[in-house]
């Protein structure tokens, strides 16, 4: 597992701007570029696919889809902000239309994935620990969130997208994200000891 500034890409920062410029490379062919925007990007995105479905082939077949479609369009790439986000809407988007076309394979519905919430081992080396117990609340509370809520608060608090940038990975609406960000906070905070509230927060950094 990366560390977790690593997996931090919001538009600014160090990561992402070198992203930004290893996209703007690929578009003119450049294969390193590819291969740096694979080694950047390619953990992440196989984590995220985690909490769309338990079908782990089905995840690396969407990412070599992804990948290869990202070579052989190259000169077609689009202009982006920030290229995390990108791939991580192209691979919702690929996930969801192959469970879709499973699930009417075999006359099933596609519903919301629901995945098990937990804490990601480098919060034990972030220079602050939660109490065992404290732990198991919080985790508790986190698994008691719907499948919506819980792939939110990951985007949010995990992988650092805006809310905006949720709306568009889920296709729902910006109300909607905040709404149910909110009512995933209530659900925390009611299950919370106040005194720990702000360990909490720190702790859904680290979350997974």
């Amino acid at each position: 597992m990366k560390d977790k500034a690593a997996l931090y890409s919001a538009p600014g920062s160090a990561s992402e701007e070198s992203a930004l410029r290893h996209w703007d490379a690929l578009g003119k062919g450049n294969e390193a570029a590819f291969i740096a925007i694979y080694d950047q990007y390619v953990e992440a995105l196989y984590h995220y696919g985690e909490r769309l479905t338990t079908d782990k082939t089905l995840i690396e077949d969407c990412l070599q889809d992804l990948f290869a479609e990202l070579w052989l369009r190259q000169k077609e790439l689009p202009e982006v902000q920030t290229v995390k986000f990108y791939l991580f809407k192209i691979l919702k988007r690929k996930i969801n239309r192959k469970r879709t076309q499973r699930a009417k394979f075999i006359s099933e519905t596609a519903t919301d994935f629901d995945f098990e919430l937990t804490l990601a081992p480098e919060a034990e080396n972030d220079g602050w620990q939660l109490a065992s117990a404290q732990r198991e609340t919080l985790l508790r509370a986190l698994n008691q969130l719907t499948p919506r809520q819980k792939e939110i608060v990951t985007l949010r608090f995990y992988d650092n997208f805006s809310y905006e940038e949720i709306a568009e990975i889920m296709t729902l609406s910006n109300r909607s994200v905040y709404n149910l960000t909110y009512r995933a906070l209530a659900v925390l905070r009611r299950t919370i000891d106040e005194s720990t509230w702000q360990q909490v927060l720190l702790a859904l950094l680290f979350i997974q």
